[in-house]
């Protein structure tokens, strides 16, 4: 080996000149992958072979970063829609049936947890009670439907709008901290962009279909008079459901109205004091929907 060929290139080493060649394709950029620059030793330092060694192991670093963005930056492709209907067996925890033209993939499946996303398309999903709640969930763009134990029907139009309608026990629609419950016999609708909306009763009438519509859908200025509507218009029983999600309002003054309209038709539990509740305290809010016989499995949060 040529020691001057690898301070000014001097001379010729075909040892070096070999390695050269094997690392000429990994060279990288100064102006992608900028790296401090290593000093050749001085006389009676290293030995010479710990500046080639520096040299590789940069390379390596500029090759590893490259590989870091390339991964950032891709996209899932979500498969084609399904020709024709099939049913996925979950084994012990139940089944998921996907109809023809749905675009369904399956994210993780195992016994921490079994998650699909749903981009277009109709499912139905039957969940034995083996499943503990929340083990199965379905992301679609517009939210992320939770299993509590139950059988339902998930459907996402081609806006990436979804709707959740419930036969047996209860989900939840999620978006970051926000949860939407909805029952069995209940319906409830998402919108990409603005999550999960309120949910109402199967037979509640056409009047409080129309006001949850226009109330979800209401710009920030004219949402207290939307939820207006909606409690001229969700008489007790059947409007339950609906007014228990008002209890949840960004505006106190929405709050105050539905809680006193709750109160006048049914009274109130014990333990949900009227600040409590106003300040929508996690377990006065559990009260309030166990008093109105929303959630007879209980435990919904947990």
């Amino acid at each position: 080996m040529n020691d001057d060929y690898l301070w000014d290139r001097t001379g010729k080493d075909p040892e070096v000149e070999k390695l050269e060649g094997l690392l000429r394709p990994a060279a990288f950029s100064p102006a992608r992958s900028p790296l401090p620059a290593v000093r050749p030793p001085r006389a009676g330092g290293a030995p010479p072979w710990s500046y080639v060694l520096a040299l590789a192991a940069g390379i390596v670093m500029a090759v590893g970063l490259a590989a870091t963005r390339e991964k950032r930056a891709t996209v899932v492709v979500p498969p084609p829609p399904i020709a024709e209907a099939r049913t996925l067996d979950l084994g012990k925890y139940g089944e998921l049936h996907a109809e023809a033209g749905a675009v369904l993939h399956e994210i993780r499946r195992d016994d921490d947890e079994i998650r699909f996303r749903l981009e277009r398309g109709t499912i139905h999903a039957s969940i034995t009670l083996e499943a503990r709640p929340r083990l199965f969930q379905v992301e679609t763009p517009a939210t992320t439907c939770v299993d509590l134990g139950c059988k339902y029907t998930l459907a996402v139009d081609a806006d990436g709008a979804t709707t959740v309608h419930v036969e047996t026990g209860r989900v939840a629609f999620q978006n970051g901290a926000r949860e939407v419950f909805v029952p069995a016999g209940a319906t409830c609708r998402a919108r990409r962009g603005a999550g999960s909306g309120t949910p109402h009763a199967d037979d509640a009438p056409p009047a409080l279909v129309a006001a949850v519509r226009a109330y979800d859908e209401a710009a920030p200025a004219g949402r207290a008079a939307a939820a207006q509507a909606v409690l001229r218009a969700a008489a007790l029983p059947g409007g339950a459901l609906t007014l228990w999600h008002l209890l949840q309002d960004d505006d106190r003054g929405v709050r105050m109205a539905t809680l006193d309209m709750l109160t006048a038709a049914s009274g109130s539990p014990v333990d949900a004091p009227r600040d409590r509740t106003l300040a929508r305290d996690p377990e006065a809010l559990e009260s309030w929907k166990q008093h109105l016989g929303l959630d007879p499995f209980g435990g919904f949060r947990k």
